[in-house]
């Protein structure tokens, strides 16, 4: 993908993921090796995204909702906290 192939050459990582709609909640979905980036694009280019779809193409893959702090970065979710 030349988007990774670019940012990889200037030093920095890339960040590939989509949102997704299972059974109505929003999920975070972003590829954590080339088997997550074969799972997503398999995963958009369904019509709907159900729960045994998302199960069977999980590997490679992170997951959470979309306001989960578990993949925020400390310096982006605690920013408000800072003192000035």
């Amino acid at each position: 993908m030349e988007f990774s192939r670019l940012a990889n050459e200037a030093g920095i990582k890339a960040i590939v993921g989509a949102e997704l709609r299972v059974d109505g909640r929003r999920l975070n979905a972003y590829a954590a090796n080339t088997v997550g980036y074969r799972h997503l694009c398999q995963l958009l280019s369904l019509d709907t995204v159900s729960p045994e779809a998302l199960d069977d193409l999980r590997g490679g893959l992170m997951i959470a909702a979309p306001d989960s702090p578990d993949l925020a970065l400390p310096e982006i979710r605690y920013a408000a906290e800072r003192p000035s």
